[in-house]
């Protein structure tokens, strides 16, 4: 299938998936996983994002119902009806609400670390059952503390470099 043919060209011809460009659009809409989305490739945007290609704000405004779907697959239940979000090293240059909304309850742990995201929703931050968000390894400029409304026992910021763990 289709699958197989990307997998053949990533793995065997070492085709890189987020510099190479489809056509000769700049605006965002050339990429693979651009396509992959356009065409609702579902297993084929899994793959992708598995192997780095990053999920740009153009691709998370106009698919926004296929990449929340893949993200989905990475949130795992640890127990007594709360979830963790295992969205580490994913090329994330964006994070959506969208993510998260369905599990803003029950989710207890959000790893992002080794993305490049630049802002977090605020809305991730009045989830009242998030113990544990690890942020490090983005491009986070700030993280106002108005923005965290939980008691937080640690949140460093060095070489944009965050952990935050609260109770």
């Amino acid at each position: 299938g289709h699958l197989d043919v990307v997998k053949y060209f990533v793995e065997e011809r070492n085709f890189d998936i987020i510099r190479a460009s489809i056509g000769t659009q700049a605006d965002g809409k050339n990429t693979l996983l651009y396509v992959a989305c356009q065409m609702k490739k579902e297993n084929i945007v899994r793959y992708l994002i598995e192997r780095g290609a990053g999920i740009s704000r153009t691709i998370l405004d106009q698919f926004p119902g296929i990449i929340s779907k893949v993200i989905q697959g990475y949130f795992r239940s640890s127990g007594h009806g709360t979830y963790q979000a295992r969205l580490k090293e994913m090329g994330l240059a964006e994070v959506s609400w969208s993510f998260f909304a369905n599990h803003s309850a029950t989710l207890t742990k959000v790893d992002l670390h080794g993305n490049s995201i630049t802002s977090l929703p605020v809305e991730l931050f009045q989830m009242t059952s998030l113990q544990e968000l690890d942020v490090s390894r983005n491009q986070l400029l700030t993280l106002c503390a108005e923005e965290v409304s939980w008691g937080c026992t640690k949140q460093v910021f060095k070489n944009n470099y965050c952990y935050i763990d609260c109770f």
